[in-house]
């Protein structure tokens, strides 16, 4: 188990303005800015990849092409550190939604990504992770209306922030469900 002290989180963007301000930038330099401002903090030990734009034409800059520069910008520290990609994906990814096909395939690509890393980069640990409905708005499949009680958006979070410190390598190159079984050693 890694164990991190004195950790620094660096947000790229978590509002919709946010995001439809970062649709002017290119890829490139969202991941430039982000790992000149991380490394600036100290050692890069992991990333958490977010970022959904459901439809328009930025979708795939936004959702696969920022996050897998963000990660490529990373990836000697990451190597180096033995570090943890986590990338958030979509029940979209695994089963289609009528009306979200694009953002459907930014996930798939994303699901492939996290695959690719963990065979290249076989020191860093990667995985896609769908965090489920939380009722947030951030579950495009339409899920949370069908749930009684939807989850909480604290245990999704809680199991990201444990998975991007201290993963465990055999996850890599995996899609995991926030209420896999191997998730719950990261949910407290």
């Amino acid at each position: 188990m890694k164990v991190v002290i004195g950790v620094c989180v660096v947000g790229v963007a978590r509002t919709a303005s946010a995001l439809t301000e970062l649709q002017s930038s290119s890829s490139q330099f969202i991941g430039d800015r982000a790992v000149g401002v991380a490394r600036s903090l100290g050692d890069i030990v992991g990333i958490v990849n977010n970022a959904a734009i459901v439809s328009g034409s930025a979708s795939s800059e936004i959702n696969l092409l920022a996050p897998l520069a963000l990660t490529t910008k990373s990836i000697e520290d990451l190597k180096r550190n033995k570090g943890n990609v986590i990338n958030v994906t979509s029940s979209t990814s695994q089963a289609p939604v009528p009306a979200f096909g694009p953002y459907g395939v930014t996930k798939v690509s994303l699901n492939y990504v996290s695959k690719a890393i963990s065979v290249e980069y076989p020191e860093i640990t990667c995985l896609a992770f769908y965090p489920g409905g939380s009722g947030n708005g951030g579950d495009m499949s339409g899920a949370t209306k069908k749930l009684a009680h939807p989850i909480s958006a604290d245990l999704p979070g809680r199991i990201i922030a444990n998975l991007a410190l201290r993963a465990s390598h055999e996850l890599t190159g995996q899609y995991y469900v926030y209420s896999d079984s191997a998730m719950a050693p990261y949910s407290t």
